[in-house]
Formats: structure tokens, C-alpha cells, sequence
């Protein structure tokens, strides 16, 4: 579906909304996603315009939506999982640290209390 005007909660830069002459709309998996339609997007698939307007005749709607779902399922994938790794290196780190600091005087009582039963210190 073709729409002109993006839903204000989309994020888009501002570079694509003004080279957008309109957006596709596409849905998968229940969320809604919008594809800019710029002069090449128009270009590459034939778009025809008629009062100012896209031709919704004059090209073929099936293949449109399924190349952009193909295009978006698998960016969405790659970019969820460069994402996810960073957040669980970025916890890891945390918890590390935070568990080191919570132990840190545990650890030392003991690994003072081992040295001084291992080797004993005589004062004579």
C-alpha cells in the first residue's frame, strides 16, 4: 500500500523523508514498516506518476512487497543480532565488574585467611 504522509511515531532520517515522493507500506509479522519511495526506488521499478500522484496500475504490487520483505526480514535480522551482541558484551562487562566489587573484600579475607593457615608467620 502507498501511502504520502509517514505516522508520526515512524523514525526516519531526515535525509530519506525529504527525498520521499511516498511510502510503501508493508506489514510482516504484524508490525508495520515504511520503505521511502524516492526518484530511483521510482526509477527501478517503473513507478508511473499520474496527477502528481503514483500510478498504483503500473507496476506489480506482489513483487514490490516481496522484495522489500525480503530486503527488511533479513537487515532486521542482522541488525537484531550486531545489536544483541553488543548489549550482552555491554552486560557482561557490568555484571563482571559489579559481582567484583560485591566479592572484592570476601575474597581477600580469605585468600588472607588460606595464606596465614598455608604458611604460618612465627615471630620469635
Amino acid at each position: 500500500m502507498i501511502i504520502y504522509k509517514l505516522p508520526k511515531e515512524v523514525k526516519l532520517s531526515d535525509y530519506l523523508r525529504e527525498k520521499a515522493i511516498a511510502y510503501y507500506e508493508i506489514q510482516l509479522q504484524g508490525i508495520h514498516y515504511y520503505v521511502p519511495i524516492t526518484k530511483q526506488v521510482k526509477k527501478l521499478f517503473k513507478i508511473k506518476t499520474s496527477k502528481k500522484k503514483l500510478d498504483l496500475y503500473s507496476f506489480n504490487h506482489l513483487l514490490v512487497e516481496d522484495i522489500f520483505r525480503d530486503i527488511i526480514d533479513s537487515v532486521y535480522l542482522q541488525v537484531r543480532d550486531v545489536v544483541c551482541s553488543g548489549i550482552e558484551e555491554s552486560l557482561d562487562g557490568k555484571l563482571r565488574d559489579g559481582f567484583s566489587k560485591l566479592f572484592e573484600n570476601a575474597i581477600h579475607n580469605l585468600t588472607n585467611k588460606e595464606i596465614t593457615k598455608r604458611l604460618p608467620y612465627k615471630n620469635e
